[in-house]
């Protein structure tokens, strides 16, 4: 067996098409077919149940995508134990984050901090792929620690201040208040963003804490949800720690007092990833900047 027919079969495994991978791998279906035949022959037993051009797991494919995984994961270390060994030249780090307004200071400081480090910023929703996309993948999760609960994960909660804010237009009727109540708002129209992001989680479990059915008229991502509020076609919820990002200055913040909630957030890794010099390096920096007093949430005007 061959290295070339693991990649084929990790990658039909994770599709289940035999056109769509082929595609992907840019080979033909007939090619890719005859491949996993071969590793299927050599194993002595089938691993997909083939209804039509459709490719389903079995049990033995589950088991041997396992193991095929573990290999995968395997080569990624070696390399990334090789590439630390002579990393002075190129360090990089990559990291995923679920909300991407409230890490900008993070960043910037870092990279400030080391203008010699590469930093891949890569922006996802909570899937349950997501797991073993860290593995190979990503250095790095920032997202509240109750998205995520797995044992093969290792965190560190960076941060447990975040204060739950309103958005609102300027022009906006609550815009002069400083604090308000959910119960307030029950009847506002509200931007709120697509389910499967780490955000609309929160979103969701906030109003199911106050009881309230909120009134959603669009589902949207940030962007957008930006120029709905400035346009003055809804109000929508977010953090203290947006707020403090300063990315939405034209909007009025206000903090949210009833029901109580405070949001964390933590900083993910997979137990099973090589961790390099750089990524530590990252770690410290960041539980040590979250540590320091001055990026705290003292205040909503801070």
């Amino acid at each position: 067996m061959e290295l070339l027919q693991l990649k084929y079969f990790k990658a039909l495994a994770e599709t289940e098409h035999l056109t769509r991978t082929a595609d992907r791998l840019f080979v033909s279906a007939p090619a890719l077919s005859c491949a996993i035949k071969r590793l299927e022959s050599e194993l002595g037993t089938t691993l997909f149940d083939r209804v039509g051009r459709r490719m389903h797991l079995n049990e033995c494919g589950s088991i041997y995508l396992q193991c095929v995984n573990q290999v995968f994961s395997a080569l990624n270390n070696a390399e990334r134990q090789i590439t630390d060994i002579g990393i002075s030249r190129n360090p990089t780090i990559s990291i995923c984050v679920t909300s991407p307004i409230i890490w900008q200071n993070l960043f910037c400081a870092f990279m400030k901090s080391f203008p010699n480090i590469t930093l891949s910023h890569y922006y996802v929703n909570i899937e349950p792929t997501l797991v073993e996309d860290m593995e190979i993948k990503y250095d790095y999760l920032l997202t509240p620690p109750t998205d995520l609960k797995n044992n093969k994960l290792h965190s560190n909660i960076l941060y447990s201040d975040d204060i739950p804010m309103l958005i609102v237009n300027k022009s906006h009727r609550f815009a002069n208040r400083d604090k308000i109540k959910l119960s307030e708002v029950k009847d506002e129209p509200f931007i709120a963003l697509t389910k499967g992001l780490s955000s609309r989680k929160f979103f969701d479990e906030l109003f199911a804490i106050a009881g309230i059915e909120p009134k959603i008229i669009l589902e949207c991502d940030y962007s957008m949800r930006q120029e709905m509020i400035l346009s003055g076609n809804g109000i929508a919820l977010s953090t203290a720690r947006a707020r403090k990002s300063n990315l939405m200055p034209d909007v009025r913040f206000i903090e949210v007092i009833d029901p109580h909630f405070r949001r964390s957030q933590a900083l993910f890794w997979h137990s099973n990833r090589f961790q390099t010099s750089t990524s530590l390096l990252f770690r410290e920096f960041a539980i040590e900047y979250y540590n320091d007093d001055s990026n705290a949430i003292t205040s909503i005007n801070s």
